[in-house]
């Protein structure tokens, strides 16, 4: 017969059986994992810089090519991936007038319509201000990190939607896939300082390898760093610095420099889609059953995207928003007659490496708007210059009717108009200053690198720098000119006394991208946002020139002075209608509005131009009834077929006619002198890392149902012990 204590043992035994039987049933135990040997598949799709730019775009060949990504098709691609992951790297709130119109909430709606799983904080994000940039935060239904913004001692974005504002974990197919956030330093002079108000900026690296080392402990087994950091080479450190300097990160996402990257450094797999929408990255994942972590990148064009159906729901959200800005944007403010050159052209960032013809209407809108604003003070007579900088030049405007959403894309931070008076001396440091980010000038081509947001777009003036000389001491001449742009005054760099009128905005007279020299100068006066300042003058250009203006490429404002000599140059330029190459066909052509020639294309569509002057030009070609203009500089390494693409269109009409109510945000012409999309390459990255099991992670369930099985293993042997003692 058996005792009572055997038969509570009994009981205590049946119930152990019972708990293993339902802890089996919440996880699998590494040993059966380690029997399936398919590795597991990860695929998390990319953007990356789009500055608002969430709208299909189509430009005007025929039939029509996708130029832009929109949300909609982002939303189709995802979804063709089941358990796929979809991540952006920054700066997406801002840029486009759809986004700054909304002050980026419009582009939050749509990320959340397309599926969005995460996002780094990018500098930009808060250029319409803290306050602003945490409404949008609050408004994602997906995590916005950035580790290393710090504000009180913590991650600035934690506790908001219940994040902790630095890092989150997605379990996919099994594996646990950890992300951090991290933002570029550089946004102490990148965004206005006044938006940055007790925020502060830690180390890139040394936040990174504290969130590896944290991520790890939570079980991740795949690393990824959300980084709005770049490889501009001005910038320090890069994403190239980070991968070299911290191991245990699988993939780097990176965003900031407007490049494509697909490259493996340190066995991290860093990639980038450049910018604007113009590619979306796919990243495939895979992990072994031995931990082995391999990732490879695919990008898809915009016209590759257009083999996927748009998602509707998130197309007619598109159209909802749209529709509703249309209005604002679609009044014409002017015409030109010469293509107006900003932003990325040819892959590169043209205002933030030199002069362009934009960023001179942009600086003598903005000197006109400062004459007007002394008029009748005690400020006037005083000679007055200007200087916008160069990274706030964000896109270029094709030849023909100019509208407001145009001039708000390419004006798109709301900056107002602001006044100091300043010294040559300082003059000099400004400018100084400007060209600081130079890298260099290749002295066999003349090619000027070290592109950065600071450079000056003047007007009322002109200099000279070297550019391989030290920074800070590169400025030889500042010249102040009259209105045709001849020399009137050379400044003394030593003249702390004479008065000049130095016209700006206030994200540059805050000491925004370095110009800290202007910070604590007395304001002497403020006008309106450039962009209606210059919608304004643009107006005025139009009225004075009966209907329509023109812009040279260059007036000479800008002159790198060094021991390269200058010389007439070669450019070659690729001519396509849609997708096909225009080969073997006369065209006309004429550079800077000038005289018409006649060229033929070769057999791979390749039109050659000799004997070009150095320096900016615009090339407008016409072929088969079709036009295009194209920018080439051979002092930015922009001349060749490679990267030059003349993407023929409808030409513009030659009368003023009363234009449609069309936003630009969705405008049917194409980005001007676009380059086609990159396609698919890959890396291979090996990084190895063990795996603490390949089925479901352990969740809350399973870890109470683990610690009631420690109480009844507790109790049957203190039941055990006791009964020992009593026999």
């Amino acid at each position: 017969m058996k005792s009572k204590f055997h038969k509570k043992l009994q009981l205590q035994f049946l119930s152990l059986v019972m708990i293993l039987s339902m802890l089996f049933m919440q996880i699998q135990i590494p040993v059966f994992a380690a029997n399936n040997q398919t590795p597991v598949q990860i695929t998390i799709f990319h953007t990356n810089d789009m500055h608002g730019h969430l709208l299909d775009a189509f430009n005007a060949a025929k039939p029509p090519v996708l130029t832009q990504i929109g949300s909609d098709y982002v939303a189709a691609i995802k979804k063709s991936v089941p358990n796929s992951l979809l991540i952006d790297a920054g700066d997406a709130t801002q840029g486009a007038s759809f986004a700054s119109i909304s002050k980026g909430a419009d582009v939050i709606k749509l990320m959340n319509a397309a599926g969005y799983d995460g996002m780094a904080l990018g500098n930009h994000e808060f250029d319409y201000g803290k306050g602003e940039m945490l409404s949008n935060v609050k408004l994602a239904n997906f995590p916005v990190v950035s580790a290393n913004t710090i504000q009180n001692g913590q991650p600035l974005l934690a506790g908001i939607n219940g994040n902790n504002g630095a890092d989150f974990i997605k379990t996919v197919n099994g594996i646990k896939v950890g992300f951090f956030g991290i933002t570029t330093q550089e946004t102490i002079y990148k965004t206005n300082p006044t938006n940055l108000t007790g925020v502060t900026f830690e180390d890139p690296i040394a936040t990174s390898k504290a969130e590896v080392s944290k991520l790890k402990g939570e079980g991740a087994t795949v690393i990824v760093g959300i980084m709005h950091i770049g490889n501009d080479p001005s910038s320090s450190p890069k994403s190239d610095d980070i991968a070299n300097s911290v191991n245990g990160i699988n993939v780097i996402i990176d965003g900031h420099s407007h490049t494509i990257e697909n490259k493996e450094v340190n066995n991290t797999l860093i990639v980038q889609t450049g910018c604007y929408s113009a590619n979306l990255g796919r990243i495939d994942i895979s992990v072994d059953a031995t931990g082995a972590v391999t990732a490879n990148e695919n990008m898809i064009s915009a016209a590759a995207a257009t083999a996927y159906t748009p998602d509707p729901t998130v197309k007619a959200l598109a159209t909802e928003i749209n529709a509703s800005q249309a209005p604002i944007f679609a009044d014409v403010v002017g015409r030109t007659n010469s293509s107006l050159w900003g932003g990325t052209v040819n892959g590169q960032s043209v205002a933030r490496l030199g002069e362009t013809n934009l960023g001179d209407l942009v600086a003598d809108s903005m000197e006109d708007g400062g004459k007007s604003q002394i008029k009748g003070t005690s400020f006037d007579g005083i000679p007055v210059v200007s200087l916008e900088n160069g990274g706030g030049v964000r896109d270029s405007i094709p030849k023909g009717n100019i509208s407001q959403g145009q001039v708000t894309t390419v004006l798109p931070f709301g900056n107002i108009l602001c006044l100091k008076q300043v010294t040559p001396a300082i003059l000099y440091q400004v400018i100084e200053n400007g060209v600081s980010k130079i890298t260099g000038q290749d002295l066999a081509t003349g090619v000027i690198t070290g592109a950065d947001g600071r450079f000056p777009q003047v007007s009322g003036m002109r200099f000279e720098y070297n550019p391989l000389k030290p920074a800070l001491n590169r400025v030889s001449k500042i010249v102040l000119t009259n209105a045709d742009g001849t020399d009137k005054q050379v400044l003394d760099p030593k003249d702390t006394t004479t008065k000049i009128v130095l016209v700006s905005n206030d994200y540059e007279v805050a000491g925004g991208d370095g110009y800290t020299m202007l910070a604590g100068l007395k304001d002497i006066g403020e006008g309106n946002s450039l962009d209606i300042i210059t919608s304004q003058y643009i107006t005025r250009l139009t009225q004075q020139g009966n209907g329509s203006f023109s812009y040279h490429s260059s007036q000479g404002r800008i002159k790198a002075v060094s021991s390269y000599v200058y010389k007439p140059y070669t450019a070659t330029v690729s001519v396509i209608n849609g997708v096909s190459k225009v080969a073997n066909t006369n065209v006309t052509y004429s550079i800077d509005n000038g005289a018409t020639a006649q060229g033929t294309t070769d057999s791979n569509g390749i039109l050659t131009i000799k004997n070009i002057p150095s320096g900016p030009h615009t090339v407008s070609i016409n072929a088969t009834g079709l036009a295009a203009d194209v920018y080439i500089n051979d002092l930015i390494g922009s001349d060749t077929a490679a990267d030059v693409i003349a993407s023929l269109q409808v030409p513009a009409p030659t009368s003023v006619p009363t234009p449609a109510p069309i936003p630009i945000s969705v405008s049917t012409s194409a980005p001007v002198n676009s380059t086609n999309n990159q396609t698919t390459a890959s890396v291979k990255n090996s990084v190895i890392a063990k795996l603490p099991q390949t089925g479901s992670p352990i969740d809350t369930y399973s870890l109470v149902l683990i610690g009631a099985l420690c109480v009844v293993l507790g109790i049957i042997l203190l039941r055990y012990v006791q009964k020992k003692k009593v026999l």
